[in-house]
């Protein structure tokens, strides 16, 4: 979890906002629903985890209820979860650096004259991913409470 919250949540937001990896093998830039609901989950069950041993999770739960709001706030426009595109302002390296680094790929000029005014490829900026929930199911199935309540 320290790892999680070092690499993609430095600034302890409660958000997934450097560039990270999922499912879709590609590199999300900015905060989303999906990975931050899993992120926000994890927290959940890591409190629960330290609560069991009797140790101090107080970073945590702050952590958890900044990452809630994040979610409940930020990132849910009334009818689903979306993405914040960020990709400057990071800690991380800008998408064509990255890109060109580690990631894999890389900007044709017309790709480039996208990212100025878009972000980065393969983002889904305000659209529905319809992943969003998975980490709110993920609570669900482990026996922990929804960590997103405010819906409608």
């Amino acid at each position: 979890m320290d790892y999680c919250i070092a690499t993609w949540d430095p600034g302890h937001e409660g958000a997934v906002k450097e560039p990270h990896h999922n499912t879709y093998d590609i590199e999300f830039w900015g905060a989303e629903g999906l990975c931050t609901g899993f992120y926000c989950s994890a927290l959940q069950a890591i409190i629960r985890m330290g609560e069991y041993m009797q140790e101090d999770m107080s970073t945590y739960r702050d952590l958890y209820a900044r990452s809630k709001n994040y979610l409940e706030t930020k990132l849910w426009n009334g009818q689903y979860f979306y993405q914040q595109t960020q990709w400057t302002g990071l800690r991380n390296l800008d998408p064509v650096t990255a890109s060109r680094n580690s990631y894999g790929g890389s900007y044709s000029d017309e790709a480039l004259a996208i990212l100025k005014t878009e972000g980065p490829k393969y983002q889904y900026g305000t659209g529905c991913l319809s992943d969003g929930v998975l980490g709110e199911w993920m609570a669900l199935v482990c026996g922990l409470p929804a960590p997103v309540t405010r819906r409608r």
